[in-house]
């Protein structure tokens, strides 16, 4: 990974650790993405969706930042992962991911390649973050997202 998406990455997990508090993950009313502008366009944020039964049962893009729409040439905000995986499997690495984190209270780091919807090969170095609903469970994700052949300016922003 070059320096720059570690650089990205690094600063939303002291953002992150910032909003903990003393607690495994900060609430997702702690978070607000205008405290780190530079970083929004190449931020997602996911809501985790749980059936009846409390058991996961999907994830819905609520934010995608302007890096990842641009390099998409769309925005998936407001769709939920399950109806994306039927147009393109290779989304189930996303799927997985999320569910990890949900599951582990814990932040993961990874390089992802798929195929996109249109596709094309692509590789996207991840941070992935889970937020706390008010009933105690993840409730959302916020990640960090930088495309590997996308050429992108970065100046940290200082950490609130």
């Amino acid at each position: 990974m070059s320096r720059i998406p570690r650089v990205l990455l690094e600063q939303l997990q002291a953002y992150w650790d910032g909003k903990r508090a003393g607690r495994d993950i900060p609430a997702r009313a702690d978070i607000d993405p205008v405290d780190i502008p530079r970083l929004l366009p190449y931020l997602v944020m996911v809501d985790v969706e749980y059936g009846a039964d409390g058991a996961l049962d999907d994830f819905r893009y609520r934010l995608w930042g302007q890096h990842i729409i641009d390099h998409n040439r769309r925005s998936l905000a407001g769709r939920r992962l399950s109806e994306l995986l039927r147009a393109n499997p290779h989304q189930q690495r996303f799927i997985a991911l999320y569910t990890r984190v949900v599951q582990e209270r814990r932040p993961i780091f990874d390089a992802v390649t798929y195929l996109s919807i249109s596709g094309v090969p692509n590789t996207v170095d991840m941070a992935i973050f889970p937020l706390a609903a008010a009933d105690g469970r993840v409730g959302s994700l916020i990640a960090g997202a930088v495309y590997r052949d996308s050429p992108i300016s970065f100046e940290p922003d200082p950490v609130p």
